[in-house]
């Protein structure tokens, strides 16, 4: 079955089936809108496809959205938000599903009053509800926290490519534990080289990769 395009740009997710590469479903979020970007970032788990539309409008503009659908009927089952989302958020830019936590980030959230730091919202896959935020134990203005994620069993790892460590937007890896938030690992590239100090940190993250 297959849902009607709603407006410029609203975005589309699609399911296939696997190996055959058969259509099974394309769907458009139940309030799409024009530049909401539906698709952007999309992970599948367990029967359940969690996909983020994070220039949709719900709490402002750019604030973001992510939604999850069955994979087998197509149908919505849920709409994520955060409880503190804001204009311009991003929520929905990255994301990550895993034994019934969804992981999505919002890597220009201003946490703490400074501007695009950066946080990640976990949620309850069945009832939709959030259980936890969590951002850098460091967080500094334009860190972009969240610019990518990886949840792996009890481990989140997150992306901060313009933190800064010893040298100017450096950036960081964190790795977090997923029912605490506390830090067990953070790692960052330091140049001392003026032209290398201008560069970012390309977060590759370096948890296994669960299979898919």
């Amino acid at each position: 079955a297959a849902d009607l395009p709603v407006a410029v740009d609203s975005g589309e997710a699609f399911v296939f089936h696997w190996p055959s590469g058969v259509q099974l479903h394309s769907r458009v979020a139940s309030d799409a809108g024009a530049g909401d970007s539906l698709g952007w970032s999309i992970v599948i788990d367990n029967g359940m496809a969690l996909v983020g539309a994070h220039l949709a409008g719900p709490l402002g503009p750019d604030s973001g959205s992510a939604y999850i659908f069955d994979v087998n009927t197509g149908l919505q089952l849920h709409k994520l938000l955060p409880n503190d989302g804001m204009a311009g958020d991003r929520f929905g830019w990255k994301l990550d599903m895993e034994n019934g936590i969804a992981v999505v980030s919002a890597h220009r959230h201003d946490r703490f009053g400074l501007v695009d730091s950066g946080a990640i919202y976990l949620f309850d896959v069945t009832s939709g509800n959030q259980v936890a935020k969590y951002g850098a134990p460091d967080p500094s203005a334009w860190d972009v926290f969240g610019f990518s994620l990886d949840l792996d069993g009890n481990r989140i790892a997150v992306g901060a490519p313009y933190q800064n460590s010893s040298v100017l937007d450096t950036g960081a890896v964190y790795v977090l534990d997923r029912a605490t938030g506390a830090q067990e690992l953070k790692r960052s590239e330091e140049h001392t080289s003026e032209l290398q100090s201008r560069r970012n940190l390309v977060c590759r993250l370096l948890l296994k990769k669960k299979k898919r």
